[in-house]
């Protein structure tokens, strides 16, 4: 085995609010990862497209496309893990989620 450190990875990060796009960067940054970030659900795919992310990060409530939309683009390119944050709590929407294959919290 090797003693390496896992390398560092893209993480797209999307979300409408700028406090929390920034809290998340700053963590993702101190674990040695490098954050790309988003502001909507559209500049999410362009970034997904330019960026190769290895980790996507979406918001589900954004606008132009919210985290679901986004994740059914995104799913229609590639199988990169993605993570569905959401303030809400609602049955259906998680439900949603996993039929995308996602783990949402």
């Amino acid at each position: 085995m090797s003693d390496e450190a896992a390398s560092p990875l893209k993480i797209l990060v999307a979300d409408d609010q700028e406090t929390i796009r920034q809290l998340l960067a700053t963590r993702l940054r101190l674990q040695g990862h490098q954050p790309v970030m988003a502001g909507n659900g559209l500049e999410a795919l362009e970034l997904f497209g330019s960026e190769q992310p290895d980790l996507v990060i979406l918001d589900v409530m954004m606008p132009e496309l919210d985290g679901f939309q986004a994740t059914e683009r995104i799913r229609a390119q590639s199988d990169v893990p993605i993570i569905l944050l959401t303030a809400l709590d609602e049955v259906e929407q998680r439900i949603m989620g996993l039929n995308l294959g996602l783990m949402i919290t």
